[in-house]
């Protein structure tokens, strides 16, 4: 009889090497976007103009 499990098969230091590569690629992603010139958009704004897209996709679908 065979058990499948989800646990990984990997050996541990190889599954820590790719948290920590993962953790210094998403630490520079951040630190770029805090660097960044482009301007700021208020999360209110960007809020808003999801709810817009959404409800624009909500109304396609009962269309459908």
């Amino acid at each position: 009889m065979v058990i499948k499990t989800s646990l990984s098969t990997q050996p541990i230091a190889e599954v820590a090497e790719q948290g920590e590569s993962y953790d210094r690629w998403f630490r520079a992603k951040i630190e770029a976007a805090i660097n960044s010139e482009k301007p700021r958009v208020p999360h209110e704004q960007v809020m808003n103009e999801m709810q817009i897209r959404l409800a624009a996709k909500k109304k396609i679908r009962k269309m459908e």
